[in-house]
């Protein structure tokens, strides 16, 4: 089991354009199949924000797939891709994640 925690960083959608990129994304990842959970939450902000090198967060979004392979198959799927290149030059967003093992 795999998990893939993704940290998305919106600088120029309102808070009803981003809960609905996740929940189309989060639709994608589990009508594919291939995620068999997904959860999300929105970054709490603190004074300290401002000390981000990369990015400060606005979401965050966890999902888990039988394996790594599983992964890669929903990462290269047709829907999560078109749906990530639309996105992108729609309103481009900053993205880092981490495949880890299930967290305790």
């Amino acid at each position: 089991m795999i998990q893939h925690t993704i940290v998305f960083s919106f600088t120029d959608r309102q808070a009803e354009e981003q809960d609905a990129f996740i929940a189309e994304i989060r639709s994608i990842c589990l009508d594919s199949g291939l995620a068999t959970d997904f959860v999300s939450t929105r970054h709490i902000a603190a004074p300290t924000d401002e000390y981000a090198r990369v990015f400060v967060s606005s979401a965050m979004v966890r999902m888990t797939c039988e394996s790594l392979k599983t992964l890669e198959q929903l990462a290269v799927s047709a829907p999560l891709l078109g749906f990530q290149h639309r996105e992108q030059d729609r309103k481009p967003y900053g993205v880092v994640w981490i495949n880890h093992a299930p967290l305790a």
